[in-house]
């Protein structure tokens, strides 16, 4: 894939909410099943991502996180996927801690779960940058940043 990468705001118009167990252990609210995970530096990087694509407008009641995907014969989770108005995969999505980099793996990876998806856009990010692709025949094109929700009913 050739790279287009820009500086997102990966982050909504607040920051997720995070609360302390009873063991010192940081747990951050999932933004859409407003359920507690362990934080860790993917989780962190997946709600902000998911609170940014909130707050640009893409509803809530069509985002999946952390599903099964058949990818050949493994089966693996996709980190973000958003459907459209009739239910096909719009853009999935694949989270990086911010230290790890967004290269030939990251996009390999992203690309092996679309190809079971099928979805229109795909989404690399490690918090610090992103990089968005449409999909195009057999390939790939850069797209020059976010796009924006699937119309439709929501």
């Amino acid at each position: 894939m050739e790279t287009h990468t820009f500086q997102p705001l990966l982050h909504g118009p607040y920051p997720p909410v995070l609360a302390q167990g009873p063991e010192g252990q940081t747990f951050v609210c999932h933004a859409i099943t407003d359920k507690y995970l362990v934080l860790t530096p993917e989780e962190w990087v997946r709600q902000n991502l998911l609170l940014h694509l909130l707050a640009l407008g893409y509803p809530a009641g069509r985002i999946a996180t952390e599903r099964l995907v058949r990818v050949g014969r493994l089966r693996r989770r996709f980190d973000v996927l958003v459907y459209d108005a009739d239910g096909q995969p719009y853009l999935v999505a694949e989270c990086k801690a911010p230290e790890v980099g967004l290269g030939l793996q990251a996009q390999g990876q992203a690309a092996a779960y679309n190809q079971t998806l099928q979805a229109r856009y795909v989404l690399l990010t490690n918090g610090r940058v992103a990089e968005v692709y449409t999909r195009q025949g057999a390939g790939y094109a850069v797209c020059p940043g976010m796009p924006g929700p699937p119309e439709g009913r929501v």
